[in-house]
């Protein structure tokens, strides 16, 4: 296989934001809003959506991604960035090169 050439490509969210439970209370609640008290860019990770980026990061270890070369793309919302950060560490497979690209975020409410 030529050297460069992409066998997979992974497709992910970040994990569940401490927004995402605040809109699923509200949606619940039957509420015309929800409060957030971070700004959109700034929101970052539910105690859920830190166990779930462990998760993403075990499975990234059991698909033995280590010494491969890895590319990750992410936006530069904190959350995003935290999300790829907490499965890193638990993946133990060093720093793959990482690209933050402001194209990759949300332009409004998960419209890309």
């Amino acid at each position: 296989m030529p050297s460069g050439t992409v066998t997979e490509l992974w497709l992910l969210r970040h994990g569940e934001s401490v927004a995402n439970v605040a809109a699923a209370r509200a949606t619940a609640a039957g509420a015309d809003h929800m409060q957030v008290e971070y700004r959109d860019a700034d929101v970052p990770l539910a105690k859920l959506g830190e166990r779930q980026s462990e998760a993403l990061g075990r499975e990234l270890a059991r698909q033995n991604v280590s010494g491969l070369p890895v590319t990750f793309w992410t936006s530069p919302y904190v959350r995003a960035r935290r999300t790829i950060a907490i499965a890193l560490d638990a993946a133990d497979v060093g720093s793959p090169n990482e690209h933050v690209d402001e194209r990759l975020r949300d332009n409004e409410m998960s419209i890309l």
